[in-house]
């Protein structure tokens, strides 16, 4: 029996040196785990910034090439966004112009949502502001949709579009 309690001692005792060890172990892997953290956030924030700076930068060639403003043209702009949840660089057009040739003060307002990388067409808005003699206003939406969903309203329009725009 004596033995046998010695020998738990010597179990116990190697045991707290081997858990003493151990913690000092695992604080040092818990102290790498967050330097790597660290980095990888770093790495993905440039990351973030390199696709947003190509993004910026396609999207530009990407409207110039396709779109020029003329006599009729009112407004020809665009805005861009990489859309990270989507891995997608997404361009919205607006072209405010003459519809009538300038005999009126009527004008038309197109806007569409693109993929600069696919060409693809995610979205599309048509309005045409009427407006008569008496400076009224009336508006006709002849299109209006956002990834396959229609909408109702230039409102809407620029709701469904934010889901693009800002994620």
């Amino acid at each position: 029996m004596i033995q046998s309690r010695g020998m738990r001692l010597l179990v116990l005792f190697v045991s707290f040196v081997l858990i003493g060890c151990n913690s000092d172990r695992f604080a040092k892997l818990e102290k790498e785990n967050e330097a790597l953290q660290a980095q990888i956030k770093v790495q993905q924030a440039n990351l973030d910034l390199e696709s947003q700076a190509k993004c910026a930068k396609d999207s530009r060639e990407f409207f110039r090439a396709n779109w020029q403003s003329d006599a009729d043209t009112l407004t020809l702009t665009y805005t861009n966004h990489f859309n990270k949840s989507r891995n997608k660089c997404v361009l919205l057009v607006e072209n405010h112009y003459r519809a009538d040739g300038g005999r009126t003060d009527s004008w038309q307002n197109i806007m569409s949502l693109y993929d600069v990388y696919e060409n693809g067409d995610y979205g599309d808005l048509s309005v045409w502001h009427q407006i008569s003699t008496d400076a009224s206003e009336k508006l006709h939406l002849f299109e209006c949709k956002v990834d396959g969903q229609k909408c109702t309203s230039v409102e809407e329009y620029v709701k469904l579009v934010r889901f693009w725009m800002n994620e």
